[in-house]
């Protein structure tokens, strides 16, 4: 699976089905097709030409969904911005 996203909005994406939105910069990716365990592998990345950006970091996953979120390096508040993810596994 892989996903590009801001906020809930999907860029593009494979075995991604939606975006949840739980809060201003925390994010749950869903599955379109579960995962055979919670052991998967995954990476996530951002980008702001700002440089203002710390993370992205994975905050819990399970078979269904994992949750993501980012935050300003100023102040460590949560901010949405662009997110690129990629998980594999069974």
């Amino acid at each position: 699976a892989w996903c590009n996203y801001n906020d809930t909005t999907i860029n593009d994406s494979h075995n991604v089905s939606s975006m949840t939105d739980v809060e201003t910069g925390v994010s749950w990716a869903n599955f379109g097709t579960n995962m055979a365990n919670g052991s998967y592998a995954m990476s996530a990345s951002t980008y702001s030409g700002t440089c203002v950006r710390h993370g992205p970091y994975i905050m819990s996953k399970s078979t269904s969904q994992v949750k993501v979120l980012s935050l300003l390096e100023t102040n460590c508040n949560y901010a949405d911005s662009s997110v690129d993810i990629i998980i594999f596994g069974d």
